[in-house]
């Protein structure tokens, strides 16, 4: 039987620009490190692309959880800026570094 163990989520799809974004979260600890992130993101991505088409889908990480940097990396994203300040992450203004997928781009 498998456990749920964390959840994953396509939001603000927009069908005129053919963008969405995405995120993921790992609730259970013991799953961590063995690359299901990566493969979820990457099984979620292909599926809107290929059944929403969509074009491109958009990531956010705080820069300092290096964990879903790597994930989305692992997925086939590639980062394209960095927002710096506008985001707080435990009380304190951070960088969100922003990563995105686009159609045909997956390896």
């Amino acid at each position: 039987m498998t456990e749920h163990c964390g959840t994953i989520r396509l939001h603000e799809i927009e069908s005129i620009h053919k963008t969405a974004h995405i995120g993921i979260c790992l609730f259970d600890k013991s799953v961590w490190g063995n690359k299901i992130g990566s493969r979820a993101v990457k099984v979620v991505t292909q599926w809107a692309f290929e059944t929403l088409k969509l074009r491109w889908i958009e990531a956010g990480a705080y820069s300092e959880n290096v964990a879903s940097i790597k994930t989305f990396s692992r997925a086939g994203y590639e980062w394209v800026y960095d927002i710096n300040e506008k985001y707080l992450f435990e009380g304190r203004p951070a960088k969100v570094s922003i990563f995105s997928a686009k159609k045909n781009s997956l390896v």
